[in-house]
């Protein structure tokens, strides 16, 4: 079977702008459709609507539901006056007089059995957890590894996703790089060696357990990446990035001491020597 082209693809940019579209319908009389965000593991899926809470400045909730059970999300029930109800537990819940509003991220969506993605569900369409209602305006976005990535995800229920907008998230390297390089999460060597070759972003085999590359692990590895003796440096960037991604940076990191400043290039520029090979020059660049 020919498999048909993800038309639901997006790049962060434009997952941003959907979860703003997604926060203005908050106050709306029919409030905001909840949005699932699928995608590999580690490209940010998360991060992009904890990203949008820090910029609006707003209240956020996460609900894992993949290691509960139903009961612990519509809560037990009791006998009342001869009426058995269910006591949900209030701790997912926002308090609406204090966190008026923000956004309720239910996590893993995917690794959930059949019963508590049913229970998800009721989350998704009526913004409801049992019996309890979330504040008016707040919006739901739940994330999900595919069945495809093999990350232990199951097939979302038909009727889940029809209660969402549903959008693939995926990596554009030159995006990632901007990003990377104005907040400065990600050190300059390594930012260089992406935009040199930006396939080194992003490496994911569904087929393999071994370490791989991509945005999450790229920052953990950004994190010591000063502190690394050039002895145990190709062995750390392995077991954060993946052996392929960390032998070129290594290659890499190398050429990069070769580099000359661009102050001296500017300082004497009929005389200083400017290097002809391309990683450098992306190096320079950097």
């Amino acid at each position: 079977m020919k498999e048909e082209p993800v038309l639901h693809a997006v790049t962060m940019r434009e997952l941003k702008e959907i979860i703003g579209i997604h926060w203005e319908l908050r106050a709306s009389p029919q409030g905001a459709p909840a949005l699932i965000i699928k995608g590999a593991p580690g490209i940010g899926k998360t991060e992009a609507w904890m990203q949008f809470v820090q910029e609006v400045g707003t209240s956020q909730r996460v609900f894992y539901p993949q290691p509960l059970e139903p009961a612990d999300a519509i809560g037990v029930p009791s006998v009342v006056n001869g009426r058995t109800i269910f006591n949900p537990p209030v701790k997912w819940l926002p308090d609406e007089k204090k966190e008026p509003e923000g956004i309720f991220g239910v996590e893993e969506l995917g690794a959930c059995d059949i019963a508590m993605q049913k229970v998800c569900a009721r989350i998704l369409h009526e913004r409801q957890i049992g019996d309890l209602p979330l504040p008016k305006k707040w919006i739901v976005i739940a994330t999900t590894n595919s069945v495809s990535h093999r990350t232990g995800s199951f097939r979302l229920l038909s009727h889940v996703q029809s209660r969402a907008v549903v959008v693939e998230l995926v990596v554009d390297a030159m995006e990632w790089l901007q990003y990377a390089s104005s907040t400065g999460l990600v050190h300059p060597t390594q930012r260089a060696c992406i935009a040199f070759k930006p396939s080194l972003l992003h490496d994911f085999d569904p087929d393999s357990d071994r370490q791989y590359s991509c945005p999450r692990s790229q920052v953990l590895l950004s994190r010591s990446f000063d502190k690394l003796s050039d002895s145990l440096f190709p062995k750390y960037a392995a077991g954060c990035i993946g052996a392929g991604a960390a032998s070129e940076l290594c290659v890499f990191r190398e050429f990069e001491k070769q580099l000359i400043k661009a102050k001296d290039i500017l300082a004497k520029p009929l005389t200083a020597t400017v290097p002809t090979e391309p990683s450098v020059l992306c190096a320079m660049a950097e």
